[in-house]
């Protein structure tokens, strides 16, 4: 096989030998070079695909957040205004124990 390689790299080129090497080699890999490129190609298009997912997830989130930012706020000033009613509750209770104390003792 190695003199029949030498003798065609003799009447051909070395070039030639080389390009036409190759060349088998390519039709003989030829179905399993197809499937790679198809399944790269796949895979860019799965990517691509998940790509514009993940972006409209990103958008969503920030949405989210600042909704949640909102709802945040909206609880502190609610908690706030529980615990002054809660506090005016405890005063007036006071106050009402208070006259009470003092109506009884008059």
């Amino acid at each position: 096989m190695f003199k029949k390689i030498l003798t065609a790299i003799e009447n051909h080129g070395l070039l030639y030998v080389l390009i036409a090497g190759t060349g088998l080699l390519i039709v003989w890999n030829y179905k399993s070079i197809v499937e790679w490129l198809w399944t790269t190609i796949q895979a860019a298009a799965i990517v691509k695909s998940h790509e514009a997912t993940i972006g409209d997830l990103r958008a969503e989130i920030h949405e989210l957040r600042l909704k949640l930012e909102d709802y945040n706020k909206m609880l502190m000033n609610h908690t706030a205004t529980i615990a002054r009613l809660e506090e005016r509750i405890i005063q007036s209770a006071k106050n009402r124990v208070k006259d009470k104390y003092e109506e009884s003792n008059n």
